[in-house]
């Protein structure tokens, strides 16, 4: 949809998006590229340790299955404090908005 994939949404939750991260807004059939940004929208966001947990499984399996590299938002190598870090930001927002996960 309008360039970039995004999960399904409900009225609680709005999921999150991959783009290209090279040419934001198109993904083209036989274009290779090397670049591919997940974005995760906290505002009005509901269960968002939940979604962040999806998103960063996605992540993963994109990363293994095409022998990439798996980048913070600073394109340094994610590692496990970072993610323990924006998991931290998630349940604040969780907690904030009432939401709870299990």
């Amino acid at each position: 949809k309008d360039g970039y994939f995004k999960t399904k949404e409900d009225f609680k939750n709005q999921g999150f998006k991959i783009l290209n991260g090279e040419k934001p807004g198109l993904f083209e059939e036989n274009t290779d590229i090397s670049l591919i940004t997940i974005a995760l929208h906290l505002k009005g966001q509901r269960n968002v340790t939940k979604i962040f947990d999806r998103m960063l499984l996605i992540g993963r399996k994109l990363s293994e299955s095409f022998d990439m590299k798996l980048l913070d938002d600073n394109f340094n190598s994610l590692s496990e404090q970072t993610i323990s870090n924006y998991r931290d930001t998630a349940s604040k927002v969780d907690l904030k908005t009432g939401s709870y996960v299990s």
